[in-house]
């Protein structure tokens, strides 16, 4: 306000708001939050859904600003939901973008299989890249004439290479692993215990991450050493012994006990070396 030598107007419905959100979590608005109940004068209040402090539009005749709050899940659905509307009339071209994620197959796998349709068009690009436990696909596409040309050029692209590797891609919408197999549990009414050994609890943590877990997922152990997994999982001394405790042999007992125990439906297990780091 006072870079651009205006008023900060106070906004009795905005800090109402404020209040509302306060009292459905039976707290008291602290008084510090009122300041966030005033606007810049001739700005436009853009809708906080997930934190008290607004955003602002403001034209200023010569420039367009736009004043979001810091904290991430609150600033990125504003800045999609609220901001992005006020920007389309300035656009001088379109982006289509598409991320496929795969799992089952290597980075150099993936990029055989698709190596002659990488394009060499300066519109449209295709990029591979690596992360824990997935490759993902990153297509993107920009137009001078329309969205509807840019999203075409993805959609060809995203086609042609999901007839190499469509087996292997479990989301080309932006879902992460651990909601798909949970969809794919809640579809076909199934329960999931898992028991790990060198992932901690990692497995585990991403299954119940999921909004809605409870539906599927019945029990978590973590079966470090040798002794856990034979006094949790009922995993044999004797298997254990001729096998080691790396090996797929073990890997199912583990899954086994657990699931017997756990009384569900499927068990899946994990064994693994962890270090040396």
């Amino acid at each position: 306000a006072t870079a651009l030598e205006r008023k900060l107007i106070f906004n009795k419905e905005l800090l109402q708001k404020i209040e509302e959100r306060f009292k459905r979590r039976e707290l008291s608005m602290p008084a510090v939050n009122k300041k966030q109940s005033y606007v810049i004068d001739g700005a436009e209040i853009l809708e906080n859904r997930n934190g008290t402090a607004p955003g602002l539009w403001l034209d200023t005749g010569t420039n367009k600003i736009i004043l979001l709050p810091g904290p991430p899940h609150e600033l990125k659905p504003m800045f999609d939901e609220s901001a992005c509307p006020h920007l389309q009339e300035f656009k001088t071209d379109y982006t289509a973008r598409k991320t496929l994620k795969i799992t089952g197959l290597t980075e150099s796998k993936i990029d055989t299989l698709i190596l002659d349709l990488y394009p060499d068009s300066p519109y449209l690009r295709m990029t591979i890249l690596s992360h824990p436990g997935q490759i993902e696909i990153h297509l993107s596409s920009h137009s001078k004439r329309s969205q509807e040309q840019a999203d075409k050029r993805v959609q060809k692209l995203e086609t042609n290479i999901l007839e190499r590797i469509k087996e292997n891609v479990f989301s080309a919408s932006g879902e992460e692993l651990e909601e798909v197999v949970g969809n794919l549990l809640r579809l076909n009414k199934r329960t999931l215990a898992v028991a790990e050994s060198c992932t901690g609890g990692l497995l585990g943590h991403r299954l119940t991450n999921v909004p809605g877990s409870s539906d599927y997922f019945s029990q978590g152990v973590v079966a470090y050493s040798n002794e856990a997994k034979i006094n949790a999982l009922g995993v044999s001394p004797a298997l254990i012994e001729k096998y080691g405790a790396v090996s797929s042999q073990v890997a199912e007992a583990m899954a086994q006990g657990i699931r017997e125990k756990a009384l569900s439906n499927l068990g899946l297990a994990v064994t693994g070396i962890a270090g040396p780091t």
